[in-house]
């Protein structure tokens, strides 16, 4: 903010942001009243902006040792005032570009952290067929995706995850958040237990105050059965392959957010048919909005869903991406977008192990 007084010859000078040299301060009667006794003694002064990219204040001359200002000195003091305002451009110019540096940096080590996070390849499992992407705002995120195949013909593991905060020590946070959960899905197979068991340790982790959402779901091809939990995170969706649509969801906080013995966390499971879709994904999909503030929604999500279904997953996420891209009118997000889609096949592939 400006810091120039108010009904002042400083204030006059700034809002006019013309230099002002004054032999005399009581032929100018209008100007006499602007200028305090005790400051302009002589009643002699040299008021100049500094005035660059912007005006940044005013420097004000008075009281000069010979009791008046020569007429050589208006140009003097003008000269220097401008050096003096291209010194201090400069310098913030400096600062912008370490900042501007820095802030890159930041994001430099908070993407390599998300990639090398994220799986490097395609699940091979003989029952299902998997897509995902994750791509990150320019604000820099915790979207975060994961699978773990126990066996090409056995359970899969599936997940995404959504941690609050951005930038590095969001990209922290899920770096831990997902070693703990990658540790505990090779040795526990209930989604309720695994997200519980996370949240313990999270939470000793998570003095900072954050958190993670979770959405983790554990598909068993041999019965069929998909097992489900959620800590904090929105609905996903299961598209049956007669176009019947459920909403998964669970009950249970944030991971991070309380320790287990205070909270409980509530699971699903649903009967899996030969081709349903699986969609697992952050908010960044469904609410985007667009230049007059519309969300881009679940409605508009699902019904793209519906008419994508029959095309390989990795199709399905591109033309949601492009779609939600298109709502938007800009190909910069606000936040993370993040989907996982799995086709599952039932017993149709492989023999049973």
């Amino acid at each position: 903010g400006q810091t120039v007084e108010k009904n002042s010859l400083a204030r006059y000078v700034f809002e006019k942001n013309e230099p002002l040299f004054i032999k005399d301060l009581e032929q100018h009667p209008e100007l006499a009243a602007l200028g305090a006794p005790d400051r302009y003694r002589s009643r002699t002064c040299i008021l100049l902006p500094l005035s660059g990219s912007r005006t940044y204040g005013v420097l004000c001359f008075a009281d000069p040792s010979l009791d008046v200002f020569m007429e050589e000195d208006f140009p003097l003091l003008k000269t220097v005032t401008a050096q003096v305002v291209r010194g201090y451009e400069n310098l913030l110019l400096q600062e912008e570009s370490v900042q501007r540096k820095a802030i890159e940096k930041e994001v430099e080590i908070t993407s390599r952290i998300q990639q090398n996070i994220l799986p490097s390849h395609d699940p091979e499992h003989m029952h299902l067929q998997l897509g995902a992407k994750s791509v990150m705002a320019r604000t820099t995120g915790g979207d975060f995706y994961d699978y773990h195949v126990h066996s090409p013909n056995g359970p899969v593991t599936l997940l995404v995850a959504d941690v609050s905060g951005k930038s590095l020590p969001a990209a922290l946070f899920m770096a831990i958040s997902s070693s703990i959960l990658r540790t505990i899905i090779r040795t526990e197979n209930d989604p309720v237990q695994i997200l519980s068991k996370a949240n313990d340790l999270l939470y000793e982790e998570s003095q900072s105050g954050m958190f993670v959402t979770v959405f983790l779901a554990r598909y068993d091809p041999h019965t069929n059965l998909l097992r489900y939990a959620s800590a904090g995170h929105n609905e996903m969706l299961l598209l049956h392959a007669d176009g019947e649509l459920e909403m998964l969801s669970g009950r249970g906080h944030p991971l991070g957010v309380l320790p287990s013995h205070r909270q409980k966390y509530i699971g699903g499971e649903r009967q899996i048919r030969g081709d349903d879709l699986l969609v697992l994904y952050t908010d960044g999909v469904s609410e985007e909005h667009d230049a007059d503030n519309e969300e881009y929604g679940l409605d508009r999500f699902i019904q793209l869903l519906k008419a994508e279904r029959k095309k390989d997953p990795d199709e399905i996420i591109e033309n949601v991406y492009r779609s939600v891209l298109d709502f938007t009118g800009s190909d910069l997000q606000s936040d993370d977008f993040t989907m996982l889609i799995s086709r599952f096949q039932g017993a149709l592939r492989g023999a049973r192990q």
